[in-house]
């Protein structure tokens, strides 16, 4: 175990790991009388409208343009969409607590994110986990998406982190796989019971 009490760093994504995101149920609230709600929730989230923005390549304004154009959706289901995006997503149950538990023993928290810089702000005002970070990674802010190399070394570059003593927590498994790539430790997050069980096998004592 030796090398694996090595850990010194947790990082954090935040959609499903952190705050609740669905799609399809943005969609749901959005658009009720939507037939196939889980088709057009991945024609829209799919869209390259919806990479660039959380690219930074567009504003939030400058996405809703596009969707409107594309869509043919009117001012009205624009707002709506854009106000469930932000709104639903709800804190998941015990993340927080695990966050704070692991900062409490002198882990250094950080956060890597796919995202957006409204969503981020709405965030940082509406909930108090994220000034628990030690610092956070954004795609916005780096111009690329998760699995791309650079969006883990900006944690090397930007923070001086040691990323073989650093372990990353994402819902998606191939974001995961990113991060292996570049020499972390990840955890695939189904919850927080089997996250905290796989950090504890890693040797992190909290």
């Amino acid at each position: 175990m030796g090398h694996l009490a090595m850990i010194e760093h947790v990082i954090f994504d935040v959609g499903n790991v952190l705050v609740r995101w669905h799609p399809q149920r943005i969609i749901e609230l959005s658009f009720p009388q939507e037939a196939d709600t889980l088709a057009l929730a991945k024609a829209v989230f799919g869209d390259p409208i919806w990479a660039s923005l959380n690219e930074g390549k567009l504003s939030w304004l400058q996405a809703q343009q596009a969707y409107a154009q594309k869509f043919a959706w009117h001012d009205e289901q624009i707002k709506t969409l854009f106000y469930q995006i932000t709104a639903t997503q709800q804190l998941l149950v015990g993340t927080v607590d695990l966050m704070r538990r692991l900062k409490a023993a002198g882990y250094g928290i950080y956060g890597l994110t796919d995202n957006v810089e409204e969503i981020v702000h709405y965030l940082q005002l509406r909930d108090d986990f994220w000034a628990m970070f030690d610092g956070v990674v954004t795609s916005y802010q780096e111009g690329v998406l998760k699995p791309s190399p650079q969006i883990y070394q900006a944690l090397q570059t930007r923070y001086g982190l040691n990323l073989s003593h650093s372990v990353f927590i994402d819902d998606m498994p191939a974001n995961v796989e990113g991060a292996k790539a570049q020499g972390m430790h990840g955890i695939v997050f189904v919850d927080c019971g089997q996250c905290e069980a796989a950090l504890r096998d890693l040797g992190l004592r909290f």
